[in-house]
């Protein structure tokens, strides 16, 4: 469950002030996005100094890259906790959407885990679709993301052993998953999950 050293400085998990950024990184980038995001503003909504911050971050997208893995190595776990003694494999994917359709369960801190589903729903997709990320891919920063799509990998080649392109629809789940959400909240028009939609 714990993100790897390349995303951060100071590991964060290990002090209280480190838990403080995660919470208040979360809260702040969900509420506003990555783009109007500071760690300026970080340090002042978590109540230390600028350079506080840095000795755990050195910018704003590490702290984004840190709580996406933090993340999907929650998600992970409870999706393997949810399909270990299934016999189905529907049923283990239709657990797994259902996890990817809300806020983490079980987590220490309930708001926390609102506000990391929140920044995944608005946010996730970005640590993947830049132009850093091939090299970001060398350094094992997606390893929450890679180690959850691999799961859906094999819980639908479970349904279907013979699907040529396992990963290619397993990636393009998670994300539409993720997509459809955000479309529940922002753009219900491109999505049947919202009630009473007109289309």
């Amino acid at each position: 469950l714990e993100p790897d050293a390349a995303l951060y400085i100071k590991d964060p998990q290990r002090s209280e002030t480190g838990q403080t950024l995660l919470r208040c990184g979360a809260r702040l980038m969900a509420a506003g996005g990555i783009e109007t995001f500071t760690l300026k503003r970080l340090s002042i909504e978590a109540g230390c100094t600028e350079a506080t911050v840095y000795r755990y971050f050195g910018n704003k997208h590490q702290l984004l890259m840190y709580l996406m893995n933090l993340y999907w190595g929650w998600l992970l776990y409870h999706a393997k906790l949810e399909t270990a003694n299934l016999d189905n494999p529907r049923m283990k994917l239709q657990r797994i959407i259902r996890l990817l359709s809300g806020p983490l369960p079980s987590m220490p801190n309930d708001e926390f885990a609102r506000d990391l589903f929140a920044l995944a729903l608005s946010e996730g997709v970005k640590t993947h679709l830049n132009y850093a990320t091939g090299s970001e891919w060398k350094q094992g920063l997606f390893e929450g993301y890679a180690r959850f799509a691999a799961h859906v990998e094999s819980c639908l080649l479970e349904c279907a052993p013979d699907y040529a392109y396992p990963m290619a629809w397993s990636a393009t789940f998670i994300d539409a998953a993720m997509q459809q959400q955000f479309f529940l909240r922002h753009l219900p028009h491109f999505t049947e999950l919202a009630t009473g939609c007109s289309h």
